[in-house]
């Protein structure tokens, strides 16, 4: 996971970087010490964006810039003292604002979140393609080859061919296919063969 980090201060970006790594690997930072450098450069594809911020008028004004070039990565601001007259008209262009001294409980806590969510939905992308891999075991040996087969966008009549069959039987056959993976699609049989070979 990509993370661009702008802050004037490196002693803050390494202090921050440096705790959250240790704790989450997953994490690639990259120091900027400025936010015109992301509106001079091409982006790299970066996931978040966490800036320090500074109490000057300008400041405003890279954010909405940064914001506008690339709306996709979530933005999260650091605020070190109480109080910014920016602090307003900024504020919408973040997604999160985490002050002072929780700073790095803070990210901690969101990092966690996301990387234990990501984990969960990597655990269900799994468990399907476990069932597809039982549900493919269960198959006699027609069934499994005619799967294939059609994951080969072969049509039904190539089919009724190699396996010696009508083809009123192969599209009986790719009608159970679809019934047993729990597709409505031809083509997303071709889906569950890929996600049967991932693993």
């Amino acid at each position: 996971m990509q993370v661009a980090f702008v802050s004037e201060c490196v002693s803050f970006y390494r202090i921050i970087s440096d705790s959250l790594s240790k704790k989450y690997p997953q994490l690639n930072f990259v120091h900027y010490e400025h936010p015109d450098q992301f509106i001079e450069k091409p982006l790299p594809n970066f996931s978040h964006f966490i800036l320090k911020l500074t109490d000057r008028e300008s400041f405003d004004l890279k954010i909405k810039k940064i914001k506008t070039k690339d709306s996709q990565p979530v933005t999260i601001g650091l605020v070190i003292k109480r109080e910014f007259k920016t602090l307003k008209s900024v504020s919408p262009y973040f997604d999160h604002i985490f002050n002072d001294s929780e700073i790095e409980e803070k990210l901690n806590i969101y990092f966690m979140n996301l990387l234990q969510s990501e984990d969960k939905m990597n655990d269900t992308s799994r468990l399907e393609i476990e069932t597809n891999k039982r549900k493919y075991v269960q198959l006699n040996s027609k069934l499994s080859l005619c799967l294939v087969l059609v994951a080969q966008s072969k049509t039904a009549a190539e089919i009724a061919t190699v396996l010696a069959k009508s083809e009123r039987t192969i599209e009986k056959y790719i009608v159970f296919l679809k019934k047993h993976f729990g597709v409505s699609k031809k083509k997303d049989l071709a889906a569950v063969v890929a996600d049967i070979a991932k693993f």
